[in-house]
């Protein structure tokens, strides 16, 4: 297991990340095959989409080796073919869950994260990593459920809370949430980023 999480992916020390992401997959960065995962429901989506694209571009990845998959559609069985990196966006955590559970992602993502291949989560990439997303609603930043979200648990490959877009004022909300919340509670900022490989894990700031 493998995870890159942050709170903003490539947009906040992004040469920091791709640093992990040549050691962890053991390739040269202009080697290494990444598959975005994102929500395209509207332009917006479509034009951070493409602004991501557009700065792993200029990291020197080879363009050919940049794919993009649409959640909101059925997952392709092609969805894990030649990809050494799973990049799962931004959106909506509430959203981005919904969308992955109905349209047979999880098992692809399961599968992926089993194997030596690497996750890089980015924001709500990183928070469908949490044993219960249902706490995604909370802080300055948090998601409204707008889709009625039945079951909020998943994968739970990491046993804590991971606190995206953290920042001071969100630490009075944190310890009320710890009273009552059953697991326990890490902060990323946006310019920070959690790496773990494995047993072994890592603050990147």
């Amino acid at each position: 297991m493998k995870l890159i999480l942050t709170s903003e992916g490539f947009h906040d020390n992004p040469h920091k990340i791709l640093s992990e992401m040549a050691r962890l997959t053991n390739k040269k960065v202009e080697e290494i095959k990444i598959t975005l995962f994102s929500i395209l429901y509207t332009d917006i989506h479509q034009y951070y989409l493409t602004k991501t694209v557009d700065l792993i571009e200029s990291l020197r990845l080879d363009k050919q080796n940049i794919k993009t998959i649409n959640i909101c559609k059925e997952c392709p069985q092609t969805a894990l073919q030649d990809l050494d990196v799973m990049y799962m966006c931004w959106g909506n955590t509430f959203e981005v869950l919904y969308n992955l559970q109905k349209n047979w992602f999880i098992q692809y993502i399961k599968d992926f994260i089993q194997k030596w291949w690497v996750y890089l989560g980015h924001s709500a990439g990183s928070q469908i990593l949490w044993p219960d997303i249902g706490i995604a609603s909370a802080g300055s930043s948090g998601d409204i459920d707008e889709v009625g979200l039945k079951d909020t648990t998943w994968l739970g490959y990491i046993p804590y809370t991971i606190w995206t877009h953290y920042v001071d004022q969100d630490s009075d909300q944190i310890a009320g949430y710890q009273k009552n919340y059953k697991y326990d509670f890490l902060t990323l900022r946006d310019n920070e980023a959690i790496v773990i490989d494995w047993n072994h894990t890592n603050f990147i700031y």
